[in-house]
């Protein structure tokens, strides 16, 4: 009878799937036989196969009838829901994301990147959400949803989703999860959160800059325009010029001596003391005894344990140049006046950017003074001859 009764249930079998390929036409070119809630069959003209559904979103084809027999079938979706139950089992051993992000903040802050995480905790409160999911359940169709609905900028959102990606690829180097599940997502072109393309830092030509900036800069202060020209001279960030202290100046090498920790890339940078940068902090000194009490070449007003503040001088700046150009923009100036009086490479180095492979990077710890120090003297004697103003004159 069992043998009947299963001969029975493959011929009826076989009379369905060959009446779903009956009822296929030009629009219809497939259709489903069901065999029980988890097992069914998707027939088109050329082929019968089955597939195991363990849940909703997730199926897994097991093979083509009639190479796979209806009980062989059977057997095999037994084993794939068996396999699915004891992966549900194993994942609530995974921890919650709650759990987790205050164990990844803390690695963060014995490694020392403060500034790094400062960033991460306040990505937390967009996160809050998604608290209660588990690690290994951070699948984009989860976490997209819930990050274009946080009220913050498109670029904001996407450095979110880094920071989210950057917790999950330390749980995964500790052993919590087996895969990440946003690995591949942040390449991605089909990326919702991707990177809104900018503009870039505005700026103006070296022929432009006396009557473009410098002269609109005449209205500023004496200590704003010595840092602005300190940045000319060096070529460098604005950041590096509000930081910058006396002693990592040595006059007897000619360099202002930058440790990584003030540095974006955090790679120590030397910056050559050029003739203009060399008479500029000589006098800066001279005229300013009332400063030197402070660690920082421009200290702020308030109080000289603390460095002059950005906010300030980048909004007095925007207004008095009318958007035109920013004062990370003068670095665009400067290289792109290098590149065009053929100091390419020198360019990328007195700029304190990365220059060659990484293979290159590893094997040449030359420093570069006397060419680096021929390519910032010819930019810094430039701007002293055809950009500098009078107020700006006056500092060196």
């Amino acid at each position: 009878m069992r043998n009947l009764k299963e001969k029975m249930t493959v011929l009826e079998l076989k009379k369905k799937i060959d009446e779903a390929r009956e009822s296929l036409s030009l629009r219809k070119r497939m259709a489903m036989v069901r065999i029980d809630p988890s097992l069914y069959i998707i027939v088109t003209g050329k082929s019968s196969t089955w597939y195991g559904r363990i849940d909703r979103d997730n199926k897994q084809k097991l093979g083509t009838y009639p190479e796979i027999s209806l009980s062989e079938a059977r057997r095999m979706n037994e084993v794939l829901k068996a396999k699915h139950e004891a992966l549900m089992e194993e994942a609530k051993q995974v921890p919650m994301l709650k759990d987790f992000y205050p164990k990844f903040l803390e690695e963060y802050n014995r490694q020392g990147h403060q500034k790094r995480i400062a960033n991460l905790r306040s990505y937390w409160k967009h996160l809050k959400d998604l608290g209660d999911v588990r690690l290994n359940e951070l699948l984009p169709k989860t976490v997209i949803p819930v990050l274009k609905a946080a009220p913050v900028a498109q670029n904001y959102k996407a450095l979110i989703l880094q920071g989210l990606k950057q917790a999950l690829d330390y749980a995964l180097m500790l052993g919590e999860i087996e895969l990440n599940p946003l690995a591949n997502l942040p390449r991605s072109n089909m990326n919702p959160l991707k990177k809104v393309a900018t503009e870039g830092f505005r700026w103006l030509p070296a022929e432009q800059l006396k009557e473009g900036f410098f002269r609109k800069l005449e209205i500023l202060t004496e200590q704003q325009r010595a840092v602005i020209l300190y940045v000319t001279l060096a070529a460098a960030r604005i950041g590096e010029g509000l930081g910058l202290r006396w002693d990592w100046v040595d006059e007897e090498a000619e360099e202002i001596r930058l440790p990584g920790e003030a540095t974006k890339t955090g790679a120590a940078h030397a910056v050559v003391m050029t003739p203009e940068i060399k008479a500029f902090l000589k006098k800066w000194a001279k005229t300013h005894p009332e400063l030197m009490d402070s660690e920082y070449v421009f200290p702020s007003n308030r109080s000289h344990s603390r460095q002059m503040g950005y906010t300030l001088l980048s909004t007095v700046i925007t207004t008095a140049v009318g958007g035109t150009m920013t004062i990370h923009g003068m670095r665009k100036a400067a290289s792109t006046w290098m590149h065009a009086h053929g100091f390419r490479e020198m360019a990328e180095r007195c700029l304190s950017h990365k220059v060659g492979n990484v293979v290159e990077r590893t094997y040449d710890h030359a420093d570069y003074h006397k060419e680096k120090m021929e390519c910032l003297s010819a930019w810094d004697a430039y701007v002293r001859k055809n950009c500098l103003t009078p107020g700006f004159l006056a500092l060196l």
